[in-house]
């Protein structure tokens, strides 16, 4: 019997290793997926002391926070990358700023990934569905949705920033129900962490049809990890309305509500993107002055007294 190579045994013990952690970790079982009273807060406390080094790798900023309600039930609204990590540092930048924890919600396709679907059930993440939504905003959560999802998240980077609600309205929809304001967040930089080369989703669905269950991507960072894009998000003004909950059954009330949602969400990723770039006029150094502000002596994400982008 031939000998297996040292080096090729160890690699097998390490991968051996990292399987039974990874089983040992992932305790989910079907329905977990509902548990909106679940999160993982002893985690949570350790993923804390990475937030500075995430915020500075990103160069992390926050504007229009005095927009969240310190008190009852919002649905927060942004737009989706490829890699999250602008969910998870609004989330802390929340609960440091008002000591709330807004509960995301997300497809169900995560729930099918072992690790991770385990890693967002630990933040509180539950699955979206009108039941989780309505029940969590009854009890005066504020509820973080994605509206454009993993189509939005894996599009081409010929598309960056651009938004995929058109056919989205269930957000909408819950908020008419549940009488919840919808606040609107970008994040500039988020669609800058990865050069995606092509739309993941339309090459997957031509070669597997439309019932694919992940896209075939092909994101290109700095080798697996993201590049040092700068992330800043921009909240804007809630958007409250008069609707009472059965005129979400009607389409042309949704479509109105919609319609002034995508133009508060246009507004704010046209000011963001303003404000991303530098004036062509103006010196790159000044600009890279200006664009680096020394941080608080929290080390949290930078305030501004100054009015905060609306819709």
């Amino acid at each position: 019997m031939t000998p297996v190579n040292p080096w090729l045994e160890e690699i097998l013990s390490l991968v051996r290793k990292v399987y039974e952690a990874a089983n040992a970790y992932d305790k989910y079982t079907p329905g977990d997926e509902l548990r909106l009273d679940y999160r993982n807060d002893y985690l949570l406390a350790q993923l804390e002391v990475f937030l500075p080094l995430i915020r500075s790798y990103f160069h992390y900023e926050v504007f229009g926070l005095e927009h969240v309600p310190k008190a009852g039930r919002a649905v927060l609204v942004s737009n989706h990358g490829i890699l999250p990590v602008d969910g998870f540092l609004l989330i802390y930048a929340i609960k440091e700023a008002l000591g709330r924890w807004p509960k995301g919600l997300t497809d169900r396709r995560i729930f099918r990934i072992p690790v991770l679907r385990q890693f967002f059930m630990d933040l509180g993440i539950v699955l979206a569905h009108p039941q989780t939504g309505a029940a969590l905003l009854e009890r005066g959560e504020i509820v973080y949705i994605m509206p454009g999802g993993a189509r939005e998240a894996f599009k081409s980077s010929r598309d960056r920033y651009q938004l995929m609600w058109k056919r989205r309205k269930g957000f909408v929809r819950l908020a008419m129900q549940t009488g919840a304001p919808i606040i609107p967040a970008v994040c500039i930089g988020i669609d800058e962490t990865y050069h995606v080369f092509f739309e993941g989703y339309k090459l997957s669905e031509r070669l597997f049809g439309k019932d694919v269950f992940l896209p075939i991507s092909l994101p290109v960072g700095l080798g697996p990890l993201p590049l040092p894009a700068r992330l800043t998000h921009h909240i804007g003004k809630p958007i409250r309305f008069r609707y009472r909950p059965g005129d979400a059954a009607d389409p042309r009330k949704v479509n109105r509500l919609h319609g002034r949602v995508m133009e508060s969400m246009e507004e704010l990723l046209k000011r963001g993107m303003a404000a991303h770039r530098p004036e062509p006029t103006e010196p790159a150094a000044d600009v890279a002055a200006r664009a680096e502000p020394p941080a608080d002596r929290q080390g949290g994400p930078r305030k501004t007294d100054r009015p905060a982008t609306t819709d």
